[in-house]
């Protein structure tokens, strides 16, 4: 005998189903506007500043308009930026490779293009050629160069006031404690992290760490190919762990995504890239949650442009976001900068002219997204409500074209599962179940 039920039906509707990332180019570099940027872009509100290797520093909103060049470098005041930005209030600070005295500056502009100050001009033992970003701590900045006059021409650690004042160089690199540093500086409280390209025990690079005042430096871990070879990006820091790349070396040679805890007690190679999953990652990781995400300049499934691609801190789930194809970007070099739901970067090459792009990737919908609908929303009808037993689930099937299947949950008024259905479309637009 069926047994009869009084329901108040409350649905659930999941929608699951890759889907894929939205990509848009907000800008193509000519010449004009600039040309190879190499660094990553800085956020301010809804602007993203940059730089290009070219000699433009330039302004454009996240949306892609309002493109500005605030600066042009002209030797004297700078020359070949290859560094990334780093904002302070409405002050923006930053390197140049070349320039100055002719082995890079030191600089410092208001957001408006205004105020534009050279806080320094790199020479003999100062140092040579900077590449990555500043650090701040306070009223101090903190750098890497990579290379110096001999005998300090393995590279150093520096400081710097915001003012141009005080600088000091806090390490000179000799091989042996690693070499070619071309990273950003990672300050925790009194102690900074980095990595040097070369050098250390076994020629392919450390990684390590110094007080802020240039004592107590500490050679955390040497690469040796197998584990890493060659790290030419920044570290970035997630719970008492440091998430780095290398660009070679690695189970295939080509380039890893590795972790290791401030201690320097436990490293680990999470992810060995292969050409097909990426190539020669240059740029940092930017992490949100328990992902990582950065580029590769070479690589990927389908073009051998470079990728944008996402893993889990614990190195699973990896996944290609987006494949450059030349026309649309080709050959990344900095960091992706995550902002809302949305990943921002540039190019080095490729574009519409072939000088690189600013672009933007829309992560909202990316992988297996699940959405959950209630009962009232206008797409969804169960009747009759409450029932004996039998009702009838219909929904519009236009929300859902872009899913692969869909999971309908039906529970009671006690919290009890009655029903749970898999659809795929279009065969299942409408659902009648009858409960015994």
């Amino acid at each position: 005998m069926k047994r009869v039920y009084l329901l108040v039906i409350a649905l659930f509707l999941l929608v699951i189903g890759p889907i894929k990332a939205q990509y848009s180019v907000l800008l193509n570099f000519d010449v004009t506007n600039g040309a190879g940027p190499y660094g990553s872009l800085t956020l301010s509100g809804s602007r993203l500043y940059g730089m290009t290797s070219d000699n433009t520093l330039f302004v454009v909103d996240t949306n892609g308009n309002g493109f500005t060049n605030i600066l042009l470098f002209t030797g004297p005041n700078g020359s070949s930026p290859r560094s990334s930005l780093i904002l302070s209030g409405k002050v923006l600070y930053g390197m140049t490779e070349f320039g100055g005295l002719g082995y890079g500056t030191i600089f410092s502009i208001d957001t408006n293009g205004a105020n534009f100050n050279k806080l320094w001009n790199f020479y003999d033992t100062s140092g040579d050629e900077p590449y990555g970003a500043l650090a701040l701590s306070g009223k101090t900045l903190y750098g890497t160069t990579g290379f110096g006059a001999p005998p300090h021409q393995y590279g150093n650690i520096f400081k710097i006031d915001t003012d141009g004042s005080n600088f000091k160089v806090l390490l000179y690199f000799n091989s042996l404690n690693g070499s070619y540093p071309f990273c950003s500086l990672v300050i925790l409280g009194n102690t900074m992290f980095g990595t040097t390209s070369k050098g250390g025990a076994n020629g392919d690079g450390s990684l390590f760490s110094i007080k802020t005042d240039g004592s107590g430096y500490k050679d955390m871990h040497d690469f040796n190919g197998t584990n890493g070879r060659d790290p030419v990006s920044s570290l970035t820091y997630y719970k008492g762990i440091l998430y780095g790349t290398t660009e070679a070396g690695g189970f295939f040679d080509d380039g890893c995504v590795f972790s290791i805890d401030t201690n320097g007690n436990i490293f680990k190679d999470i992810l060995d890239f292969n050409v097909t999953n990426g190539l020669l990652p240059h740029g940092s990781l930017s992490i949100s949650g328990k992902k990582l995400f950065g580029m590769t300049y070479f690589g990927g499934n389908l073009h051998d442009s470079g990728c944008i691609f996402q893993v889990d801190t614990n190195g699973m789930n990896y996944k290609e976001l987006f494949n450059f194809n030349g026309t649309d970007g080709a050959n990344p070099y900095g960091d992706v900068m995550i902002y809302g739901n949305s990943l921002y970067g540039m190019t080095q090459l490729g574009g519409t002219d072939s000088h690189g792009v600013i672009f933007k990737l829309d992560t909202t919908n990316i992988g297996n997204s699940v959405h959950e609908l209630s009962l009232n929303s206008q797409l969804i009808k169960v009747f009759p409500n409450p029932s004996n037993g039998v009702f009838t689930i219909s929904f519009s099937h236009a929300e859902f074209v872009s899913a692969s299947q869909t999971i309908v949950e039906v529970y009671n008024v006690l919290g009890e599962k009655v029903l749970k259905q898999i659809l795929r479309f279009p065969q299942d637009d409408n659902l009648i179940r009858h409960l015994s």
